[in-house]
């Protein structure tokens, strides 16, 4: 009984830890944009426009794996502090005697 309660436990811990992580941009799909607002364009505007959209894509992948190294540290103390504070043995050991009073 005492390993299943373990189990259970340990089991919840991960789950919280790794609902609701920011994805790196690695693992991030592309999406398709139509060429159609870019028909009209020359080959210089579109340099300009592929430049300027390669430097807002940098810009948002390093925030968003900044974010998800920020998930990934702040998920691990917390397993780290609730598994340690909350774990069935622990618990065990701060229990108190049932007393009437």
């Amino acid at each position: 009984m005492k390993n299943k309660i373990s189990t259970i436990f340990y089991s919840a811990i991960a789950l919280v830890t790794l609902a609701g992580c920011a994805t790196a941009s690695k693992d991030v799909a592309t999406a398709y944009v139509s060429p159609i607002q870019y028909q009209s364009y020359n080959c210089k505007q579109l340099a300009s426009e592929n430049q300027r959209i390669q430097v807002r894509v940098s810009q948002l992948a390093g925030r968003l794996d900044e974010a998800a190294e920020n998930d990934k540290a702040i998920a691990g103390i917390g397993a780290v502090y609730f598994g340690l504070r909350y774990s069935p043995s622990v618990a065990q050991k701060n229990r108190k005697p049932n007393t009437l009073a």
